[in-house]
């Protein structure tokens, strides 16, 4: 596989960053990580059209950085999956959680209309903020007094969780297509450990991850959550070096624009020529290759700072080799051959091997 490092790719991190930072609280270095890596797998899967993939790679990521923009992919993915009562779900969190998000507003609408005739509504009341069960499977969401679940026809047993060990009464709640059902929960009394029936335990599934067949390993999507992985500090160590090849090089045209020809032998051959000046044209062509390589090294550095904000620092031969609980990753050899064209057409870059 070969690789370009350009000014481009700065965009490309930078607008993965934003989709992760869009959120009530901000997220770990780690969490925008794993969001970011997340919703790549998203829309690579979306655009393969397995909208069952990428709807539970879009709501992953939303778990690790809640964003308004991977909530509204979700919901689309899920309905396009023909999974109705996810989606409604969603929607409803996403109407709750974004109400002046007019276009994720409209879109959660649509879904609601088109599907609540099919399933079940549930208003949950929780007199405290609480996580919330079905079938054993956490829902979606932050914890919150007031949820909306919509359900196929059936009968669920529902459960809220009050934080460490504070599990509330399980309520069974049944229906047909169409009908409307509401359940109260209240925190237990200090000291109490829960009903214990129906009660969900660490570590729970998704809501409704029968709708689909995930394509996701557990046990690497376990050790992903637990803060390993991340982009190769190789990838670091090249743009920093990049950026300092850039730097050395925008000095050296800066001077050389002063020097050659020099505004001194501009004015003397140029004098009554006009722009058509051939010394004039050359001092041209010499300030904007400046101004070139003066972005090209600034958006280097932008990517600099992402990839050290982005990058497993951990991932070190050493602590591999330690690591017992996840596989090890193949060794990667890297080749890197900076290069520079200086001319009608500047650029800067590398080119090489991993």
């Amino acid at each position: 596989m070969r690789f370009q490092f350009v000014a481009a790719a700065v965009c490309a991190a930078l607008a993965c960053s934003t989709v992760a930072r869009a959120q009530d609280s901000e997220p770990s270095p780690s969490d925008i990580k794993h969001a970011a890596r997340a919703f790549d797998n998203a829309r690579n899967a979306f655009g393969a059209e397995d909208y069952a993939t990428a709807a539970d790679e879009f709501e992953t990521a939303d778990g690790y950085a809640p964003s308004p923009v991977a909530l509204q992919w979700a919901i689309d993915a899920h309905h396009r999956a023909g999974n109705a009562a996810r989606a409604a779900t969603l929607a409803a969190l996403a109407k709750q959680r974004h109400p002046d998000v007019a276009e994720l507003v409209e879109l959660a609408g649509r879904v609601i209309s088109e599907t609540e005739a099919n399933l079940i509504e549930v208003q949950v009341v929780c007199e405290q903020p609480c996580e919330l069960f079905v079938d054993s499977k956490i829902v979606h969401g932050q914890p919150s007094s007031t949820r909306t679940l919509y359900l196929n026809p059936g009968s669920y047993t529902v459960t809220a969780s009050f934080g460490a060990g504070g599990k509330g009464k399980a309520e069974q709640v049944e229906g047909e297509a169409g009908d409307a059902r509401s359940v109260l929960f209240a925190p237990p009394p200090l000291g109490s450990t829960g009903s214990g029936e129906g009660a969900p335990s660490d570590g729970m599934d998704d809501p409704f991850a029968e709708d689909f067949e995930s394509t996701s390993d557990p046990t690497t999507d376990r050790a992903s959550k637990s803060g390993s992985g991340g982009w190769s500090p190789a990838v670091f160590w090249v743009s920093a070096s990049l950026t300092a090849v850039s730097g050395v090089v925008t000095i050296w045209s800066g001077l050389d624009t002063q020097n050659n020809p020099g505004p001194d032998t501009v004015k003397e051959k140029c004098k009554g020529l006009g722009e058509s000046c051939p010394e004039y044209q050359d001092g041209l062509q010499s300030q904007k290759r400046t101004n070139i390589l003066l972005g090209v090294t600034g958006g280097l550095a932008a990517f600099t700072v992402v990839s050290a904000i982005l990058t497993d620092w951990s991932d070190a031969p050493v602590e591999r080799a330690a690591r017992t609980t996840r596989p090890q990753r193949p060794k990667t050899a890297w080749s890197v051959e900076p290069w520079l064209s200086v001319g009608h057409h500047n650029a800067i870059g590398a080119t090489g091997r991993f």
